[in-house]
């Protein structure tokens, strides 16, 4: 089989193997990515993917420089290479660089230099706006010489041309027997764009904060872009789902659709300084999510509970995944069915947040752990907010134990 022909013009090197001189790069039959394609897929991690992907949120939030870094530590868990990497680039002299931000896996702490951009993979992948897989780029780029052997390096496009953030992901491999596939790609495709986007919303979350103390009016209309930012990203993954043909994959993408539509529901209760009131959260919250489908009624008993505004969005993110999880398994062969949320205080200053549906009840030996129900990431923000996760089969509950204070 005869590969596509890369051609980096007027660069050459030592071959790595043999120790003589190569021959100009416009000879060497790097581009392999059309081999893509007849690969076999390997089957995909739903559940671990989301997890990666909660970790790229919670590092925008609490530190933003390390991004780049987790970003190329989640690419090398997910794809089980040896390396991984982002690079991005940057506008100079003759054409600029691309720099490395982040490096994982056996390249982690090797001192890299930059690639000269116009002669670098990554603007060939930026420029395509596609994935590009490379045979033996060690042997084809000059500044990937003092790290290890690779076999194989697969890129997809970090950001896109014109966007002011350009760049790409590799994923790289030292053997034969590790290959890329198509399923690979798409999968660092998501999560190039969860991360690009997260930082863009980041980026307007902070625009937005410091041009308030400027004046209320360019506040609101700050405010407003936020909710067509947070509305148009709803859009684009439910677009996604009528084009995803793996029924995991679409659960996973309705489940993304969902969260965001809560934390766009508690945006818009900040602009109205009741961000930390429970109850309105969760009357918020559930309008959105249940009564646009006509199949269920929402039922609510909720007390007044208030809680720290920076832990709101965990709260909500809990109640869209309790509400997402009900009406996913409530109806059964009915046509219509209840969801019940609650909110009470307990006895040592905690809130118990719960939801029930009334229809079939759950098996009779679950023991009041999600563990084994597809339940991984709720029970992970329950302790997050340093709380716990209970399951009652009969009634059907599940609920979550948190400090208020």
């Amino acid at each position: 089989m005869k590969a596509r022909l890369f051609r980096l013009p007027g660069v050459t090197m030592e071959a790595r193997r043999g120790g003589s001189a190569a021959e100009s790069l416009s000879h060497q039959d790097i581009d392999i990515t059309s081999e893509l394609w007849r690969r076999a897929p390997e089957g995909a991690d739903s559940l671990e993917e989301v997890g990666a992907m909660q970790r790229i949120a919670d590092i925008v939030s609490a530190d933003p420089d390390q991004v780049y870094q987790v970003c190329a530590q989640v690419a090398l868990e997910l794809s089980s290479s040896d390396s991984a990497a982002v690079s991005l680039c940057e506008d100079g002299p003759a054409g600029g660089v691309c720099r490395w931000a982040g490096l994982a896996g056996e390249i982690e702490g090797l001192a890299l230099s930059p690639l000269r951009r116009a002669k670098s993979p990554v603007a060939v992948c930026v420029e395509r706006g596609e994935a590009l897989l490379l045979r033996r780029p060690d042997e084809a780029i000059s500044e990937l010489g003092g790290g290890p052997v690779l076999f194989e390096a697969l890129l997809v496009p970090f950001g896109a041309a014109g966007s002011g953030l350009e760049g790409a992901i590799w994923v790289m491999a030292r053997e034969e027997a590790k290959r890329f596939t198509a399923e690979h790609a798409r999968m660092l495709e998501r999560v190039a764009l969860f991360t690009t986007t997260t930082l863009h919303l980041a980026q307007v979350a902070r625009v937005a904060m410091s041009r308030a103390e400027e004046s209320d009016l360019r506040y609101r209309e700050l405010d407003h872009r936020i909710k067509n930012i947070l509305t148009l990203t709803v859009s684009l993954l439910r677009r996604q789902i009528s084009e995803t043909p793996v029924p995991e994959a679409r659960e996973a993408i309705e489940a993304a659709s969902a969260r965001v539509s809560a934390l766009g529901s508690l945006h818009s209760l900040e602009g109205e300084g009741t961000s930390g009131n429970l109850e309105s959260i969760i009357s918020s919250i559930g309008k959105v999510l249940v009564e646009p489908d006509e199949r269920f009624r929402l039922h609510l008993d909720v007390e007044p509970v208030a809680i720290a505004p920076h832990r709101a969005a965990t709260v909500a993110l809990i109640l869209s995944e309790l509400i997402i999880n009900a009406m996913k398994h409530a109806l059964g062969e009915r046509e219509t069915g209840t969801i019940t949320v609650r909110l009470a205080r307990g006895d040592e200053g905690e809130a118990i947040l719960s939801v029930s549906d009334d229809g079939e009840p759950l098996p009779g030996d679950i023991k009041g752990t999600p563990s084994g129900m597809g339940l991984g990431l709720l029970d992970q923000l329950a302790r997050h907010m340093g709380g716990a996760m209970q399951v009652e089969s009969e009634p059907k509950t599940f609920s979550v134990r948190f400090p208020v204070d």
